[in-house]
């Protein structure tokens, strides 16, 4: 019952991650070449697809736009998981990991560093 929670929850993410990269290219096509595109990626424990999520969604939306910010909220992801998604971030865009309990806040303060910036 638990790793069906999981699953869906994991798919529900997964799913506003595609549609928030998708958002964000089509408006930074758009012409809004001001715009820094921040997208939050859950990373969970034992997750068996971070080397997916990056390269599929993170690496399509980086090339577009090199300023993005990937803001990867741990989810009580394991040592394995964490150095597997800083491995492939390395060289493609700035990122931060921010933990589940202060995900909004977090996150709030990423995007007043933008508007300060």
């Amino acid at each position: 019952m638990l790793e069906t929670k999981l699953l869906l929850l994991f798919g529900i993410c997964l799913a506003a991650v595609l549609i928030n990269g998708l958002v964000i290219v089509k408006f930074y096509a758009a012409g809004s070449k001001g715009a820094v595109p921040v997208v939050v990626v859950p990373l969970t424990e034992n997750m068996e697809t971070p080397e997916f999520i990056v390269r599929n969604c993170v690496y399509k939306i980086a090339e577009r736009c090199p300023e993005t910010i990937v803001a990867a909220v741990d989810f009580g992801a394991d040592s394995e998981t964490l150095n597997i998604f800083e491995k492939l971030m390395e060289h493609s865009c700035r990122y931060e990991i921010i933990d589940s309990e202060d995900c909004s806040e977090n996150i709030c303060k990423i995007l007043g560093n933008l508007i300060s910036l």
